[in-house]
């Protein structure tokens, strides 16, 4: 299903990013302009919505485009995540988020014998992340999740490989039920910590190069200035309470149900506890 690529030796000087349509909010248009600044000799390349499908269905056949529709295009996170993994397994290069950056040239960041970096957040006591990343599905992991807002890698990297599948797998194998809705849903499911508690059983057996913070790469996760990255990038994932995959007959009416009820419960339980900060 999912074609062969053969690795590369060496990470595509390619700079690629995304958003929903090829018309960017000034702010992070800035951003991207600081970006192509700093690499000036790098190719830069942008995909919105339309060209995502166009991209897809042309490298990788009708099959996984299927699967990349199946999630629920409310989820723009969780299709943004699925096609940088697709993007770069297929292309190489830097993969960023539209809203991160960095204050280091690429050229001095990668190494010549880099096929893979990867890192975790500065989020030990007194940084500037503190505690980010630490979910307990990865408690027993020492930092927490490896980062995914940026994704730099040769071409045909088995990590990426392995990411895809397992992503395959989890689209086949939804339910509310099982994954949830809204934003753990997305983090557990194509998100960081999928990623993570993929790579991770894998870092011994394929070369990469790991720094416990990415502050040490020169990289930046928000570059949008005294802005919370939810106000610029509208329908946040961390807001939808229905169901990520789109399933089909029974299984659908049984999805919504699930949703329905957890949006009521989370809508009470916040409500219980603003009564309950009241009363004291």
């Amino acid at each position: 299903m999912l074609k062969y690529i053969k690795p590369e030796k060496h990470i595509a000087k390619v700079i690629h990013q995304t958003y929903k349509s090829n018309q960017l909010p000034e702010e992070l248009q800035s951003i991207v302009n600081h970006l192509k600044f700093k690499n000036p000799d790098w190719q830069y390349k942008f995909y919105d919505d339309h060209n995502i499908i166009k991209y897809i269905k042309y490298h990788y056949g009708q099959i996984i485009l299927d699967y990349y529709l199946r999630i629920n295009p409310k989820y723009g996170a969780s299709r943004a995540d699925f096609f940088r993994y697709l993007l770069i397994y297929n292309e190489g290069g830097v993969y960023l988020d539209i809203k991160s950056s960095c204050n280091i040239p690429f050229d001095q960041i990668i190494q010549d014998n880099d096929v893979y970096l990867l890192s975790q957040w500065d989020n030990e006591k007194d940084q500037a992340f503190k505690g980010a990343g630490l979910h307990k599905e990865l408690r027993n992991i020492n930092g927490g999740e490896l980062q995914q807002w940026y994704i730099i890698a040769a071409a045909g990297s088995p990590f990426l490989r392995a990411v895809i599948e397992k992503i395959i797998k989890n689209i086949d194998e939804y339910t509310v039920w099982k994954f949830g809705v809204s934003k753990h849903a997305v983090l557990t499911f194509t998100g960081p910590i999928m990623y993570t508690l993929t790579i991770h059983p894998l870092l011994a057996k394929y070369p990469h190069r790991f720094e416990r913070y990415n502050s040490n790469y020169g990289l930046i996760y928000n570059g949008l200035k005294n802005i919370n990255h939810k106000q610029v990038l509208q329908n946040h994932y961390s807001l939808n309470f229905e169901p990520l995959v789109m399933n089909h007959g029974f299984q659908k009416y049984i999805d919504l149900m699930f949703a329905f009820f957890y949006k009521f419960y989370r809508k009470n339980l916040r409500f219980s506890k603003k009564d309950f900060v009241r009363k004291k």
